[in-house]
């Protein structure tokens, strides 16, 4: 820059006293009138070298306009998404991109701050370098301080960067849950009875903000969510022997001849949105 500053110097200084000679002028002619006829009688060779001078102005200008508007690494506001992963051996899969891509979009919904994709962040950094980030992250669910310094070294155009890791995804079936059956008048009927089955699914997710401008830790949190999917029976109930093949005819009638089976649980697209939801909603960053 120090280089670049005199010739900026000079090159605003004779701007600025063409255009002083300009308006000077204009009381005697008008802006076309004193500027074409000097073009039109102007020799083939001096304007050669008016249009040369002209095009170094503009080089000079730009150049000198470019590096004073680059983005400093680490001064601006806003959030970089690294990435979403899983943990290693988790053995839940999804699209890490599609993910990365949804939380940013959610991000930048607030409208609070700018926000940095994860695929403009792994063009900087390059594709390599970022897999081999998100990779150590995976395994160990803590940035190495060669990520650190590659981030703080990427010269991104935001203050902080945000990574989140899947710690857990563990599907449950949860213990039947039987509940009284009661006619329209309100007496318990005590031939049968309503079993509920249920199946759980608790996924966590842990969120990681890091300061570029000195690589410490701004926040680190977990998110929970453990939606269950239920399904109900009706089981009539055989005090005697008798009774019960009477209570299994009943079942069959009611039930139909499979044994009934826990649901499905919820699925992991929709805990991975609202825990993303939440870190966003959650997010210190202002």
């Amino acid at each position: 820059m120090h280089a670049r500053a005199e010739p900026c110097l000079e090159l605003q200084n004779v701007i600025s006293a063409r255009i002083q000679f300009m308006n000077a002028s204009e009381h005697r002619l008008p802006q076309r009138a004193l500027v074409l006829p000097l073009w039109v009688v102007m020799p083939a060779v001096g304007r050669r070298s008016v249009l040369i001078v002209v095009m170094m102005c503009v080089g000079i200008l730009a150049s000198c306009s470019t590096s004073s508007s680059l983005p400093l690494g680490g001064d601006g506001s806003g959030v970089a998404v690294i990435g979403v992963v899983a943990k290693t051996g988790l053995g839940t899969a999804f699209n890490k991109n599609r993910v990365a891509s949804e939380f940013a979009t959610t991000l930048a919904g607030r409208g609070k701050f700018p926000v940095l994709r994860a695929d403009s962040l792994r063009q900087v950094i390059g594709a390599k370098r970022h897999d081999q980030l998100l990779k150590r992250y995976a395994d160990r669910g803590s940035l190495a301080q060669q990520d650190v310094q590659l981030l703080m070294a990427a010269g991104l155009p935001t203050r902080h960067a945000i990574i989140l890791r899947v710690e857990e995804d563990l599907v449950t079936k949860l213990p039947v849950r039987r509940e009284a059956i009661r006619n329209r008048q309100g007496a318990v009927l005590v031939d049968r009875e309503k079993r509920i089955l249920s199946t759980q699914r608790i996924t966590t997710l842990s969120a990681k903000v890091i300061n570029l401008r000195n690589g410490d830790e701004r926040w680190n949190q977990q998110f929970r969510v453990d939606p269950s999917e239920s399904l109900s029976v009706t089981e009539y109930l055989g005090s005697s022997f008798t009774g019960s093949l009477a209570a299994a005819f009943a079942n069959t009638l009611v039930n139909g001849v499979r044994i009934a089976r826990y649901p499905d649980a919820p699925p992991f697209r929709l805990s991975l949105q609202s825990l993303l939801g939440e870190v966003a909603r959650s997010l210190p960053i202002r």
